[in-house]
């Protein structure tokens, strides 16, 4: 008869800003569907660096899909400074995600995984027009970027390319 199967869509970092575009879409745009249940989760929900948290909230909502765009984020100042936690609870927060997803037979995830960029010439302050107009390989780039980072011993993270961030 042509219905739909039910669908539970979660979409982790809710409360980020592409979360917000997709909150603002389905909410306020005619973006969701019959049948559609959308959750958006913020780091109120559960500490997803957790993964008996990660799996709560996965307890809690059912999802049959996911979209995943959580992640640990902070100004510039604190990325330097704290730039391999940055790295490791990202990992983590992707790695609980996925983990959990398949365990409970989540039909599909899509992640959307960002990172704070700066980019090494431009003028301040930088906005959405901006994000285009410079190469990644040449922006300072924090753990949002993970597999191209390697931790050192000196606990700095650093880009084959560019040497220490």
């Amino acid at each position: 008869t042509g219905s739909r199967v039910p669908m539970r869509i979660l979409v982790t970092g809710g409360s980020g800003l592409v979360g917000k575009a997709i909150e603002h879409v389905v909410q306020q745009e005619g973006g969701k569907l019959e049948g559609e249940e959308w959750i958006f989760l913020s780091s109120k929900d559960g500490d997803l660096v957790d993964v008996g948290q990660t799996r709560a909230v996965f307890e809690k909502h059912r999802p049959t899909h996911v979209i995943h765009l959580a992640a640990k984020v902070g100004g510039l100042y604190q990325h330097m400074k704290e730039n391999l936690l940055f790295l490791r609870d990202n990992l983590k927060i992707n790695d609980n995600v996925l983990q959990t997803a398949h365990e409970m037979g989540v039909a599909k995830v899509v992640s959307c995984l960002s990172s704070c960029i700066f980019p090494e010439n431009t003028t301040y302050p930088i906005d959405e027009t901006m994000v285009s107009s410079f190469s990644l390989l040449f922006t300072h780039c924090r753990p949002g970027v993970s597999n191209s980072f390697y931790p050192r011993a000196t606990s700095a993270l650093w880009f084959p390319s560019k040497g220490r961030l």
